[in-house]
């Protein structure tokens, strides 16, 4: 009776593992791959104001004169945390890894007129620019940016500049 019983476990036992082991084998169709989502469209942001600062007259003047200028600023939101100053050119990024960017520049200079103080009598006036170039950025750290900037003016200022 004990060796009976003996069979009967093992011959369970076998019929258990084969039937595991049969369905190990069966081979089922692969579940279709997730929809892939379409890519989100990043909406922009503008940003319009004024800026307001106190300036000398011109370059070394001791007198100082109220220059108010347009703030502009188009960005995409993942771009809202990037620094920005003030004192920016105007400029679009033609290249941008998040951390290093490459792109065009601009800047209006307004000129100077020898009737703005005594000392520039005899110097001439300095017509209004525009100046064209490109510029880069680097973010080695989230807090820190690094720009640079290279111009070329045209009107009454010709040369590089930045």
């Amino acid at each position: 009776m004990a060796i009976r019983k003996l069979l009967v476990l093992t011959a369970g036992s076998v019929m258990l593992l084969s039937a595991t082991g049969a369905s190990a084998a069966d081979v089922y169709p692969a579940s279709p791959a997730p929809a892939m989502a379409a890519p989100a469209k990043e909406d922009w942001y503008l940003t319009l104001g004024v800026s307001a600062r106190a300036e000398p007259q011109y370059p070394g003047s001791d007198t100082y004169q109220a220059r108010f200028a347009p703030v502009i600023s188009l960005k995409r939101a993942s771009g809202l945390t990037a620094f920005d100053s003030i004192d920016d050119n105007p400029s679009i990024a033609l290249f941008d890894t998040g951390k290093f960017r490459i792109g065009a520049t601009g800047k209006i200079d307004f000129g100077r007129d020898e009737d703005d103080a005594d000392k520039l009598r005899g110097l001439g006036n300095v017509d209004p620019s525009l100046e064209i170039g490109a510029f880069t950025e680097f973010y080695p750290w989230d807090w820190l940016r690094l720009r640079a900037e290279l111009r070329y003016g045209f009107g009454g200022f010709e040369g590089l500049g930045g």
